[in-house]
């Protein structure tokens, strides 16, 4: 079975639109494991940040973005070339991530007996697709 480990500990994963990669964040490591999903190995591992618990992908540009708990913040990862794009910060202890239309919601928890869970939006830029014909403008 891939990705199996005792030191591991991965608390959350996500699915590439086609559904053949699965990113998972670990805990322990704090970093994005990237998984083909076909083949059954990890092809990625990039390091986002300490305490990596939670991700989501954009489905818009598949990047993904990766809850750092103890770190108080969250990293942009292209799940592709296996970099990190950005990391933005939140408030204290992410815990959670959501992404929808391009943008991403982290729920901040309080902890136990503390004020109300708050949470953070994180507008996601568009990635130009490198695929896309360019057309020139008249006059060009």
């Amino acid at each position: 079975m891939c990705c199996t480990s005792t030191a591991s500990r991965r608390f959350s994963v996500s699915l590439s639109e086609n559904g053949r990669t699965a990113c998972t964040a670990d805990q322990t490591s704090g970093t994005l494991s990237v998984i083909d999903l076909d083949k059954g190995v990890v092809t990625k591992s990039v390091a986002t940040g300490a305490g990596a618990l939670s991700v989501a992908t954009d489905e818009r540009s598949g990047d993904v973005l990766v809850v750092n708990r103890t770190d108080a913040d969250a990293t942009r990862v292209d799940p592709r070339k296996g970099m990190v794009e950005e990391t933005i910060a939140t408030g204290a202890d992410p815990n959670h991530v959501e992404i929808a239309d391009g943008v991403a919601y982290v729920v901040d928890k309080s902890g136990a007996g503390a004020a109300e869970d708050t949470a953070t939006r994180i507008r996601l830029a568009r990635r130009p697709d490198a695929t896309a014909p360019v057309t020139p403008r008249a006059g060009a």
